[in-house]
């Protein structure tokens, strides 16, 4: 329930919107109900809590909003195309947002991450065989880890970040520059 959640929340000094689900599937294979779910998880839920907290005045001056996104948004790959749309509108917002909040000295920026396996990989179809193809794309030799992100996050949350908004950071290992 956003509503009592944002009625109790303390005003914010920052906060990461972590909203992720995949669902592979070709094109021709696309139905309405996974657009719906993966629009509804990944877009929707973030841009109603963020608005909410705009509304009810629970984002400090100086605050930052971080969202995590996709490098699938910069480079495509067979069977996500609802899921890089998704993500890509993200981004759109993002920049809309920190355009719109630059007056209230509150910044929005993006994370772009690469592959980081974690539970979402409970679902997961692909293979180690397929895990191990994969990771030959990441001229740094390896997946990246939660903490990875998280320091990023940190960053973008702290003050040394004072004067970045409105951007989309990659953070994928080089994955993006094959």
């Amino acid at each position: 329930d956003l509503d009592n959640l944002v009625d109790i929340v303390e005003p914010l000094d920052g906060i990461v919107l972590n909203a992720g689900a995949v669902k592979l599937a070709p094109i021709a294979f696309i139905n309405d109900d996974s657009i719906d779910e993966l629009f509804e998880i990944n877009v929707q839920s973030s841009i109603r809590l963020v608005q909410r907290l705009v509304r009810k005045k629970k984002l400090k001056k100086g605050a930052s909003i971080v969202f995590i996104s996709s490098i699938a948004t910069q480079k495509a790959t067979i069977g996500n195309a609802v899921y890089n749309a998704t993500k890509g509108a993200v981004n759109s917002f993002v920049k809309s947002l920190a355009l719109e909040l630059a007056k209230k000295k509150i910044r929005a920026n993006a994370i772009l991450p690469g592959f980081v396996p974690t539970g979402i990989m409970s679902n997961s179809e692909m293979s180690k065989e397929e895990l191990d193809a994969h990771l030959k794309n990441y001229p740094l030799g390896r997946y990246g880890k939660p903490e990875d992100i998280a320091y990023l996050a940190i960053y973008l949350l702290s003050d040394q970040s004072s004067w970045m908004t409105g951007s989309l950071l990659n953070l994928d290992g080089g994955f993006s520059l094959k």
